[in-house]
């Protein structure tokens, strides 16, 4: 969910850490020099935790369930993508271990 605030926007968005054999598993893309957490923007109406179990589905094709929510990180940055380039975006993210 991206809401337009004055100049900028806040984000709010779901992370899965998931790890395998002491290895977490991160993606990345074409448009990314980093790897991140597998997740995405929490849509409007859904829980957190119906997000999480959505993007984990919709990225790796297994539907798992959220075990506990691990952290809640806030961040500033200036956006990148051709929506919000070069604007202030406050972000939100919850982090679930599944």
């Amino acid at each position: 969910m991206t809401v337009p605030v004055g100049d900028g926007f806040i984000n709010v968005r779901v992370g899965a850490i998931i790890m395998r054999d002491g290895k977490f598993l991160m993606v990345g893309n074409d448009r990314a020099d980093y790897l991140y957490s597998v997740g995405g923007r929490i849509r409007f109406g859904e829980t957190a935790e119906e997000a999480v179990v959505r993007e984990v589905s919709e990225e790796t094709g297994v539907l798992m369930e959220p075990d506990r929510l691990g952290f809640i990180h806030e961040n500033y940055f200036y956006g990148d993508s051709p929506s919000n380039k070069g604007k202030l975006v406050y972000e939100i993210s919850y982090f679930f271990y599944m």
